[in-house]
């Protein structure tokens, strides 16, 4: 074969023409995987590259073999490809870094609650018809959520912002079913050890005078005290 390749120059540059144009070996593409979102993501960036429309893919491609079908379809050299899909990797590790943003979501007790309040104010906030949509139940749906709808990143992070405070005040309103606010008159020393408690226990000042009164009220230890003192001293 070498022979016939030296001896006939026209098969020798189609051979290195091929060789250097053809498929790339898979020992460089073994970190895109079947993984849902990272296939959205690179479906996405190559899409922008080959400026193709995403949603023109063929259906019987899916999962990995999406995003290869795309790289196998850019027009240059497999050194350049090399290039690119390096970049394209980088830019994905990067893309994974930022998901720090979404770590007010992470919450042990709230996080499915959380997801699914972020996705109704998305809905009712924004003009993205994600109506017909599946409802976001976890932190990777929303995160993709979030990657197929911003704009951009400043977008993200102003949108999670809203989303927090929205979330306070829903809190703030249940918390406050079978309270009302009252405003009391406190010398500036009870102010001080009220604030000392707070910092101590980490509660609210609020949380703190509800404690103190309930324990007075079920054990009824420290004002008959303070009534029975004055008592004497008036005697």
């Amino acid at each position: 074969m070498a022979d016939i390749l030296e001896s006939e120059p026209q098969f020798k540059t189609a051979a290195v023409n091929y060789a250097n144009n053809g498929f790339l070996p898979d020992v460089y593409l073994t970190w895109i995987t079947d993984d849902e979102r990272q296939v959205k993501w690179l479906t996405g960036y190559f899409c922008s590259m080959l400026n193709y429309n995403k949603n023109l893919m063929p259906t019987l491609l899916t999962g990995r073999n999406r995003v290869i079908s795309l790289i196998d379809a850019l027009n240059t050299d497999n050194r350049s490809k090399l290039n690119i899909i390096e970049s394209a990797k980088s830019a994905w590790n990067i893309q994974q870094e930022k998901d720090r943003i979404f770590d007010w979501f992470k919450n042990d007790e709230e996080d499915d609650e959380r997801c699914q309040f972020a996705w109704t104010w998305i809905r009712d906030h924004t003009h993205y018809q994600i109506q017909h949509g599946p409802a976001v139940r976890s932190i990777p749906d929303l995160i993709q959520l979030f990657e197929q709808i911003a704009p951009n990143e400043d977008w993200i992070e102003l949108s999670i912002e809203k989303i927090k405070v929205a979330w306070r005040q829903r809190k703030y309103r249940q918390n406050m079913i079978g309270k009302k606010q009252y405003n009391f008159v406190l010398s500036e020393n009870t102010v001080y050890l009220l604030d000392g408690l707070s910092k101590k226990y980490d509660l609210t000042r609020a949380e703190i005078i509800e404690v103190l009164i309930k324990a007075e009220a079920e054990k009824e230890t420290y004002i008959s005290e303070k009534i029975r003192k004055r008592s004497i001293l008036l005697d």
